[in-house]
């Protein structure tokens, strides 16, 4: 973890502009300012300087230094703020409530945690921007799709815009109602584990500032209820959730995570860690940042904090809910997406980790994956899931749907209702994109007992399973449903 650290320190210093005779001076958007292969720039990489300063003993900067490129990366946040207040991410003129929210935290969480390094110079340019970005997340909101992490990020954004203008704490009792019975979260379409473990690292990183906030009781219980639906998805051979959740994500944001109980800490050391699973210097450069911020965290926080949450009692062999099945035995573990049509598990083979997976093609044109199962329970220990087809279709990038996008963006992004409706357009058909469920005769068998679960799948030969070596850490929409 430390290596891996001192690794992304350097990456994410060379992402900053720092000459001062730029008109970029601070601009963290390399492809921005320095390859200009694109002509706005994704504010989420000025939220890396958390990252910087919470692993800082390990970037090699002096006390001078940090002070110098703190300053540099706050006055590239105020140059790249729209004068609404926002900022971009994906579109140009895009105003995006998420990465607003995102950059505001994680500035705030910055001048919080290391004051002393905010001269006049930066308290002064950070005190404009947050002033209009106030301005910005109380006028407007996200309503294309219900996204947990998004609206999590936006009201601890708000509430450490109080504590910098004095204002008085909220309770923020409504943020329980994002979390059901079972422990899930909502991305979009259903649960998806990974990018909860990014909404309980916006609240621990909250709490670790703020541990008396008027808050602190909601949020503590929004993170013990978070960690028994979690907890189900950490696979024996060190992966995590995979295709299993909504935005087909296994990006682990460990201080999500870690700091519930000792035996969650020793599964991410122990198994995430050295089988070399994605962190900040694997991961595709959009999501970079914030893991790098997560990381950071947690090696800073390694030693000293920790929830003691108590695992849950009893440990079930088989666990069904409204979306999955959990089943897990001596030998292996295995969960079914009930909603999603995907299917995974992790096998102890005389010491050896297999991973299968019960999802796939049927040929270029079908697919598995996207469509709600069938499950029936035959008998207590015995399922039987029928999986059912759907088309799938992949669209090439060229060079007219680029223009569409430009020409949508400048039309749709500077209207408020009309970025509304191309949002929720957008969503519809990349993410929640509904298609009739075709009939198959493909029928999986799953068979319990203490020791193993059996899978016996019928017309095997009319499939091709996805590929179980590949592990998919895609952020936006599912990779074999796009």
């Amino acid at each position: 973890m430390k290596k891996i650290l001192q690794l992304s320190s350097k990456k994410y210093l060379n992402l900053i502009n720092k000459n001062k005779f730029s008109e970029f001076y601070g601009c963290c958007d390399r492809d921005y300012w320095s390859w200009k292969i694109k002509d706005f720039p994704n504010g989420t990489f000025q939220s890396g300087i958390a990252g910087l300063l919470d692993s800082k003993e390990l970037s090699g900067l002096s006390e001078k230094d940090v002070e110098r490129i703190l300053t540099i990366v706050i006055t590239g946040t105020q140059k790249i703020q729209r004068i609404d207040g926002s900022f971009e991410e994906s579109y140009p003129y895009e105003s995006s409530y998420c990465v607003t929210s995102l950059v505001i935290f994680f500035l705030l969480y910055t001048f919080f945690k290391y004051k002393k390094y905010f001269n006049n110079e930066s308290k002064i340019v950070l005190n404009k921007i947050i002033i209009k970005s106030e301005i910005f997340l109380s006028k407007n909101k996200e309503n294309h799709g219900l996204i947990t992490n998004h609206i999590i990020s936006a009201e601890l954004a708000k509430e450490l815009i109080k504590k910098f203008l004095k204002k008085e704490e909220s309770e923020l009792n409504h943020l329980l109602d994002l979390i059901d019975d079972n422990g899930q979260t909502i991305e979009y379409t259903g649960g998806d584990a990974a990018y909860q473990t990014l909404s309980n690292f916006y609240i621990i990183s909250f709490l670790s500032i703020f541990p008396d906030h008027k808050s602190n009781k909601n949020l503590i219980k929004f993170l013990k209820s978070s960690f028994f639906f979690i907890s189900n998805f950490c696979f024996p051979n060190g992966s995590f959730s995979d295709e299993l959740g909504s935005r087909g994500s296994n990006i682990v944001y460990p201080a999500g995570m870690i700091f519930f109980n000792s035996k969650i800490k020793k599964w991410f050391i122990d198994k995430y860690l050295k089988n070399n699973f994605v962190n900040p210097q694997t991961v595709e450069d959009s999501n970079f940042t914030v893991l790098f911020n997560c990381w950071s965290f947690s090696y800073n926080n390694l030693q000293n904090l920790n929830f003691n949450f108590l695992n849950p009692k009893p440990n079930k062999k088989i666990v069904q809910t409204s979306d999955y099945l959990f089943i897990n035995t001596k030998n292996d573990k295995t969960i079914v997406n009930i909603n999603r049509g995907y299917i995974k598990m992790v096998k102890n083979l005389n010491g050896r980790f297999n991973s299968f997976i019960c999802s796939g093609f049927f040929n270029k044109n079908y697919i598995t994956q996207g469509c709600k199962v069938n499950l029936n329970r035959i008998t207590e220990n015995k399922f039987e899931i029928r999986l059912n087809k759907r088309k799938y279709f992949e669209k090439n990038n060229n060079y007219f749907y680029a223009i569409i996008i430009r020409i949508f963006s400048i039309i749709f992004f500077n209207s408020k209702n009309l970025k509304s409706l191309l949002k929720r357009t957008l969503t519809t058909f990349v993410i929640k994109r509904n298609q009739k469920s075709l009939e198959t005769n493909i029928k999986i068998t799953l068979s319990v007992n203490k020791q193993n679960t059996t899978i016996v799948i019928d017309n095997p030969d009319k499939w091709f399973p996805l590929d179980s070596k590949y592990y998919n850490h895609m952020a936006a929409a599912n990779y074999y449903s796009s």
